[in-house]
């Protein structure tokens, strides 16, 4: 048998382990990383000139890390672990 054919019959069998508390961890972090740039893109709208151009924009991004961040943070009290 080709080592090859080995390595690929080994990977077949392997299995990732991965938990809901891991998942959420991993949320966790990312709704903390959207939170960071619902901050920074609510200084810079209320630092910079009101201009439409821009507005749009920063409404756009700042609704879309409002969401992300709720729904990280809705997510990981739910399935994080309590213990």
């Amino acid at each position: 048998m080709s080592s090859r054919r080995r390595i690929h019959e080994d990977n077949r069998d392997r299995r990732v382990d991965v938990d809901l508390e891991e998942v959420a961890h991993f949320v966790n972090n990312i709704s903390i990383c959207s939170g960071a740039l619902l901050i920074v893109s609510l200084i810079a709208l209320l630092l910079t000139g009101s201009r439409p151009e821009t507005n749009v924009i920063y409404f756009m991004v700042i609704g879309i890390n409002a969401i992300a961040f709720i729904a990280g943070r809705l997510f990981h009290k739910r399935y994080s672990n309590k213990e």
